[in-house]
């Protein structure tokens, strides 16, 4: 399969990978469509994010799919369900790493509520909280959305953000009209400069 992958910083190329194994609680997804992270992306690409990488490394996080094969022991994805947070973890051998792996035409997504009953350390599933169905009607390329609204939600509760504060929204993009709608929501004032 094709994948996006940073060679090092400042180089990003197409290559051919193994689709990745799954395991009893995964389910491969075909990646229908990965919207680019103006931050995130745009740092790892360019070697300036925050948190240490391991290049190459396999690109992209805000990515949504359809679920083509589940594992033996997944029960809350089924065939054919549009699943958000998708991605492909590194390679088996080891020689690609990947913080989500979303540009690629496969990747997985875990059962954590599975994995979770069955007493699996969190620290093996925890940072697949996300994989989650998305209503059959919603329309798979406007679903990379959820994403990035689901960051800006949690980021807003992080900082304490509640009805009547005032907030001050710079920059453009997805994540203004994500950190607006939340505010809204919130009943928070926001300003726009």
């Amino acid at each position: 399969m094709k994948a996006a992958v940073v060679v090092e910083p400042g180089k990003l190329e197409i290559w051919e990978i193994e689709i990745p194994q799954m395991g009893d609680y995964d389910a491969l997804v075909e990646i229908l469509y990965g919207a680019t992270c103006n931050g995130t992306d745009k740092n790892y690409i360019y070697g300036r994010h925050i948190r240490e990488v391991k290049y190459p490394m396999l690109l992209g996080h805000e990515s949504v799919g359809r679920v083509v094969e589940i594992g033996r022991k997944v029960k809350n994805f089924c065939i054919g369900d549009l699943v958000t947070d998708v991605g492909c973890p590194p390679t088996a051998d080891g020689k690609i790493s990947s913080r989500a792996g979303g540009f690629a035409e496969y990747g997985i997504v875990k059962d954590v509520f599975e994995m979770k009953k069955s007493g699996i350390p969190r620290e093996i599933w925890d940072k697949n909280r996300a994989n989650r169905v998305l209503p059959s009607w919603f329309s798979p390329a406007a679903s990379t959305i959820v994403t990035p609204y689901r960051e800006t939600l949690s980021y807003l509760r992080r900082i304490g953000v509640k009805k009547g504060d005032r907030v001050l929204l710079l920059g453009s993009g997805c994540v203004q009209a994500c950190v607006l709608l939340h505010t809204a929501i919130i009943r928070a004032q926001s300003l726009l400069p």
